[in-house]
């Protein structure tokens, strides 16, 4: 076994630590790009949903079907994931709304109006009472 002075030890247990805490840091790095990727991925599955079949899409209006909302959340409900895996995919979606309306794109054209309350009680014609 290697003999080292109290110096060397400790400045090889700081080496080591650093060395645990940078691959920690990657890990979870790594982690928050996938749980990103995961996140874009549900709501580019939302957009392609609401998306299918129409020729204007740059003006963010196919969003305000209330009907086709309303049929791609019961898909989501009722389809064959699993509920925690469902909820992940209306939440994602629901921040995706929320974020469009309050930083919208220049082109976009839904207003707080489209968007409805967040509350329970909120319009009938919204984006947001259509998602459970």
């Amino acid at each position: 076994m290697v003999q080292c002075d109290r110096v060397e030890c400790q400045h090889l247990l700081l080496k080591v630590d650093l060395l645990k805490l940078l691959q920690d840091k990657l890990f979870w790095a790594r982690k928050a790009k996938e749980i990103a990727k995961s996140k874009v991925s549900r709501v580019k599955t939302f957009l392609l949903f609401m998306g299918r079949g129409l020729t204007r899409l740059s003006d963010w209006l196919f969003l305000n079907n209330t009907a086709r909302v309303r049929g791609w959340s019961r898909s989501v409900i009722k389809g064959v994931m699993a509920v925690t895996t469902a909820s992940f995919y209306l939440k994602n979606v629901a921040h995706f709304v929320h974020y469009l309306i309050e930083v919208p794109p220049r082109t976009c054209r839904l207003t707080q109006a489209h968007a409805g309350s967040r509350r329970p009680t909120g319009g009938g014609s919204s984006v947001r009472s259509s998602l459970p």
